[in-house]
């Protein structure tokens, strides 16, 4: 007999000596708990439930709802700010259709650089291309 078997045999006796010896009240959940975690080859997770040994009710669980918070979004921009280039000044206002166009490249760029990189206002009045319809 090796080693493996030895402990298998000795762990064997003594569930059979749990199972004997204690009532059946006391054994049953722990000898459910010691065939799982000992004797049986594939685990059989059976529920231990604890009965009240006066009213004979099974204790219930109800759950607490926890709060959870939305994550909130930023709000997407309305076009395309993100592609605008404030490096340098690479825009004239015969480069927008739009007065609102040419308004949204100088308010992002001035917020960008801290100024009129492009020089799309000229009187520095905080419109852009005011002749743009």
């Amino acid at each position: 007999m090796n080693q493996k078997h030895i402990k298998f045999f000795i762990f064997t006796i003594a569930f059979i000596f749990i199972l004997a010896s204690a009532s059946l009240a006391n054994t049953s959940a722990y000898a459910k708990a010691l065939y799982q975690t000992i004797v049986a080859p594939t685990p059989i997770y059976l529920p231990i439930i604890k009965v009240n040994e006066v009213t004979g009710a099974v204790p219930t669980f109800t759950p607490t709802p926890v709060a959870t918070s939305t994550p909130t979004v930023a709000p997407t921009p309305t076009s395309a700010i993100q592609l605008w280039d404030c490096s340098a000044n690479v825009y004239n206002c015969s480069d927008f259709s739009t007065h609102a166009e040419a308004q949204e490249v100088f308010e992002y760029c001035f917020e960008q650089v801290g100024f009129d990189v492009h020089r799309l206002d000229a009187d520095n009045d905080g419109i852009a291309c005011e002749s743009l319809p």
